[in-house]
């Protein structure tokens, strides 16, 4: 039993020195804490990070209603994003810091997925894409820490970045499905 309980804290470390690895690129941190005023840069990157947190969401399979939330508030930022829904919609998905979804955060890949798809419906762009991007990241390397490691995380960094490039780019990408 002691040899379990020592795997896993050696487990639990590896996933943070991960986490301090892959901290969201200097891209990433530039493009979410851009100065506002440019309605269309704000409308991708709430888009991007939607995109973010759906290529997390598999991962809520502890309870269905969490994971319906989830694809609710990633719907819901996308339709805020395209002007189809006024701002007081992503009032529901309301998350400050030091929130019980912050706190259970660090427990497992469903709980960082949860958050993400929350923070990515923000009614604060700037918060919420950041927040919304790392914890997608955070979601991928617990997930994948045992399995696959450091290539894993580091493909998904990979792949947002290139998603960041592909928001701010013409013509827009489609939607990152969410499955």
């Amino acid at each position: 039993m002691q040899h379990l309980n020592e795997s896993v804290a050696a487990n639990a470390q590896n996933v943070r020195r991960l986490i301090e690895q892959l901290a969201p690129p200097d891209i990433i941190i530039t493009a979410a804490t851009t100065p506002p005023g440019d309605d269309d840069y704000q409308r991708r990157l709430r888009l991007w990070a939607a995109d973010c947190a759906a290529r997390a969401v598999h991962l809520i399979t502890d309870e269905p209603k969490a994971y319906d939330d989830a694809v609710i508030a990633i719907s819901a930022a996308r339709l805020f994003a395209r002007h189809f829904v006024h701002d007081g919609v992503l009032a529901r998905f309301h998350c400050p810091p030091g929130s019980k979804l912050y706190r259970e955060a660090e427990r497992s890949a469903a709980s960082e997925a949860r958050l993400a798809a929350t923070l990515c419906a923000q009614p604060d762009v700037w918060r919420g894409a950041l927040g919304a991007v790392t914890h997608a990241l955070r979601a991928i390397i617990v997930d994948s820490c045992e399995v696959f490691g450091l290539n894993a995380a580091r493909s998904e960094v990979d792949w947002q970045i290139a998603r960041l490039l592909c928001w701010l780019s013409v013509p827009e990408p489609t939607d990152c499905p969410v499955d």
